[in-house]
């Protein structure tokens, strides 16, 4: 189950995470007491450090710049370690390294042999499948799949990261569908593409430091499926987006379990690989500060995370989920009730983050073991955020300028609200529902209805305005053609640069056939 408080065994005993200030100067790290700083040499010396080590490649854009992780021995209370050190001025911060776990996929039922579409309940529910008598479902208590793929079935530019166990990579089903590091030569043992990584084609496997993210639990291979399993090939079923790549990221080891570390460090390759979305189906119930601040460096980039709340049945929305600007999903059942286990009372957790809900119980999944098994389902807000995360990656394919906070409206004006327990899912946002129960198709239709704006059109704007309001993103240069997308402004030569929320005053117009633009905040 997920980390709950501060108590033996939520967080890896013996470590630590800091955050140093950014004054500090740290020559040397391979020599714990001889570091070139002589309060931290007396702190490592007398607690008896083990080895403290940068906790990424140590690029000075990246929030994790400055972050290094400290070993001890595992008799010393880390509790007592995080004290004495954040106490010495050196840090901005110091935490523990917690665990993390995979959002439960409750097995529920083994289904008939005879495997199709019709068991794709949260697709497309006519309400004849009734899972062996478990459910009464409920007609349209689905996301309406089969009218979103009449609009968009996916674009294989779109590369979603999947930060879980891991994937089976020769499943028929997942034929094609796994991202490729084209900059690699397999096998040659060498970096390549000098990412830090050797021989990573397919992703990274953290839990082991390896290139091969195979899945040794099952719950990556299930989220995978669900996402992106092959359409229309006459095995098994279909998974949201059948076009877009997975880029494999294993960070949850054969018992479900991973920690801060291996999340964070899994989150940079994916922003370095350039992945779209990244799909968190795990979570604890700490705020992290060094998870926040990377993953509010990949929204910053314009990458979109998806995470779910947990299956505890509780109002406590599990971390990441519960982050400023992640697209927060819930899970509901074939009749759009929450998803409550029948069994074991767990269900779908709400709370005041919670963005929006998707089918989560009883949904088929791709097994790990055996290629030809299509009989296995599972229940939990894991699948339910697989199923956003492939819409999300359809919204992506059909207009891939949106940015998301654009990508969030959409979802939220889409969704249908008012389908599910009247005592829960009342009239707009709700702490159990969120905005509602999730609609591929008018998300998508709402997607297709977001026009760019072209720079003929700024220039107007522009021309008529005192002052020009911008969101998101990171920086503001002096003269760069602004694009009105809300985060991005493109340079003359087309690349991308972030821009600083604020109001910014025209100081200057510089008329030119590109429609560059001097301002200044």
């Amino acid at each position: 189950m997920c980390t709950v408080g501060l108590f033996a065994g939520d967080f890896v005993e013996g470590k630590f995470i800091a955050k140093f200030k950014p004054h500090i100067s740290i020559k040397n790290h391979q020599e714990v007491t001889s570091t070139g700083n002589s309060t931290l040499d007396s702190l490592n010396k007398n607690f008896h450090c083990s080895g403290f080590s940068p906790l990424s490649t140590q690029d000075a854009n990246s929030p994790l710049y400055g972050v290094y992780t400290f070993k001890f021995d595992k008799t010393i209370p880390v509790e007592k370690l995080i004290a004495v050190y954040m106490a010495s001025g050196l840090f901005l911060y110091v935490e523990p390294d917690y665990i993390n776990q995979g959002n439960s996929i409750e097995q529920a039922l083994t289904l008939p042999n005879d495997q199709y579409f019709f068991r794709q309940w949260a697709l497309h529910n006519d309400a004849t499948y009734t899972m062996n008598g478990l459910y009464t479902p409920k007609e349209d208590a689905d996301i309406d799949m089969p009218e979103a793929w009449e609009i968009e079935k996916g674009d294989s530019s779109v590369i979603i990261a999947i930060l879980d166990s891991g994937c089976k990579m020769d499943h028929p089903e997942l034929a094609g569908r796994i991202w490729r590091n084209e900059a690699e030569i397999p096998g040659n043992g060498i970096d390549d593409d000098n990412n830090g990584f050797i021989d990573d084609v397919n992703g990274w496997d953290f839990i082991n430091n390896d290139n091969d993210p195979t899945d040794d639990h099952g719950h990556g291979t299930a989220i995978a499926g669900t996402i992106g399993a092959n359409y229309n090939n006459e095995i098994g079923f279909a998974g949201v987006n059948p076009n877009a790549k997975i880029m494999v990221i294993k960070v949850l080891d054969s018992l479900k379990s991973g920690n801060t570390e291996l999340a964070v460090r899994g989150i940079e390759y994916a922003i370095k690989m350039k992945a779209k979305i990244l799909n968190f189906s795990l979570g604890g119930t700490k705020f992290i500060q060094t998870e926040n601040d990377i993953i509010q460096h990949a929204v910053n980039n314009k990458i979109i995370v998806v995470a779910g709340t947990g299956n505890n049945n509780s109002e406590q929305i599990l971390y990441p989920a519960a982050f400023e600007n992640v697209i927060t999903v819930g899970a509901t059942s074939p009749n759009d009730n929450r998803y409550i286990s029948a069994d074991t009372k767990d269900g779908s957790n709400y709370g005041n983050e919670i963005d929006i809900v998707a089918p989560g119980a009883y949904i088929v999944c791709l097994d790990k073991s055996d290629n030809n098994k299509y009989t296995k389902c599972g229940s939990g807000t894991s699948l339910s955020t697989a199923l956003v995360t492939g819409v999300v990656s359809l919204l992506l394919s059909k207009n891939p300028d949106l940015t998301p906070a654009q990508v969030l409206e959409i979802l939220q004006k889409s969704a249908d609200d008012q389908v599910g327990d009247p005592s829960e899912d009342t009239q707009g946002w709700d702490k159990y529902y969120g905005w509602g129960r999730l609609n591929a198709h008018k998300a998508l239709q709402l997607a297709s209805s977001v026009k760019k704006i072209n720079n003929r059109l700024v220039k107007q704007v522009i021309d008529n305005q005192k002052i020009l309001m911008v969101n998101g993103g990171l920086f503001l240069t002096n003269t760069r053609n602004f694009a009105l997308n809300g985060t991005m402004l493109l340079n003359k030569n087309g690349s991308k640069t972030g821009v600083a929320a604020g109001v910014y005053v025209k100081e200057k117009l510089q008329i030119t056939n590109y429609g560059n633009y001097k301002l200044k905040k």
